[in-house]
């Protein structure tokens, strides 16, 4: 019988890649930070990966209106996993809407790339380095 405990990871990275006014100059740069992390929990609260036996990355991004509303949901980097594809999209989606901007923010929405990362790890003798 084999020996080997697979402990499976799930880690949202959250990396906001890009955040931009569409519209509108600003001259009070909002604070995203607890924003962001809220975003990021309530999104890692519905991701829903199915198992797999290798670590996956999806990069999901979106666009987030001033009122919270989410829009123009798409993958930059999917996995060969569909079902991994599918849980990414299904945890931004249930999500939504998101909690409106910032106030101090004058744009009309931001477009957000998000990491959505499974990682697996073997604690075998024989998986590590």
């Amino acid at each position: 019988m084999k020996k080997f405990l697979l402990i499976v990871i799930l880690i949202l990275i959250f990396s906001v890649v890009q955040v931009r006014a569409l519209a509108g100059e600003q001259t009070n740069e909002p604070d995203f930070v607890s924003y962001m992390k809220t975003l990021q929990k309530d999104i890692k609260a519905n991701w829903k990966p199915p198992k797999a036996d290798e670590n996956i990355r999806v990069v999901a991004q979106f666009k987030i209106n001033k009122n919270g509303k989410l829009s123009d949901l798409k993958l930059i980097k999917s996995s060969v996993n569909e079902e991994m594809n599918n849980a990414a999209l299904e945890a931004i989606n249930k999500t939504a809407p998101f909690k409106p901007l910032p106030e101090e923010f004058t744009g009309k929405s931001v477009t957000i790339q998000f990491s959505l990362d499974y990682n697996v790890k073997c604690t075998h003798s024989m998986c590590r380095p």
